[in-house]
């Protein structure tokens, strides 16, 4: 696919962790290029588990494949940050999801990521550290 280097800006939430722990929020600006893809994202989950959480993670790595007639994006990506609860705690994973073109530029899509978190003393679980799978829908506009 040669189709030329483009931004991405896209809202998405969790519909699941919404729906058991409240409103949830992100924002990503993702740079996709034919093979190959760039992004940096805020999430905020107010009072989540007493505590606000706040994510601030980017893909500094991430491959995508935009199908023939550019219908859908495929794509995965290593996933690096951090969760601002009460300090810095690091955080690393991965995320996959499927993109949907409704117009040339317009997208909903589904995402997932699996991320190794270090909050979880913050709001007194007893691990240090634990694994976390997420999933979130997404509206998103290319430029």
């Amino acid at each position: 696919n040669t189709e030329p280097k483009q931004f991405s800006l896209a809202v998405f939430t969790d519909p699941y962790a919404a729906h058991k722990d409240g409103p949830n929020l992100g924002v990503s600006l993702g740079y996709q290029m034919p093979w190959m893809y760039f992004k940096a994202q805020v999430f905020h989950f107010p009072d989540l588990n007493g505590i606000d959480y706040t994510e601030i993670a980017g893909v500094p790595l991430g491959i995508n494949y935009h199908s023939k007639f550019n219908e859908y994006r495929i794509y995965t990506g290593l996933k690096l940050g951090f969760i601002l609860r009460e300090g810095l705690n690091p955080l690393v994973g991965f995320e996959a999801g499927l993109d949907l073109n409704l117009t040339e530029n317009l997208f909903i899509g589904l995402m997932g990521s699996y991320d190794y978190r270090t909050d979880a003393q913050v709001w007194g679980a007893k691990e240090e550290a634990y694994m976390r799978a997420s999933g979130f829908i997404k509206v998103g506009f290319r430029f």
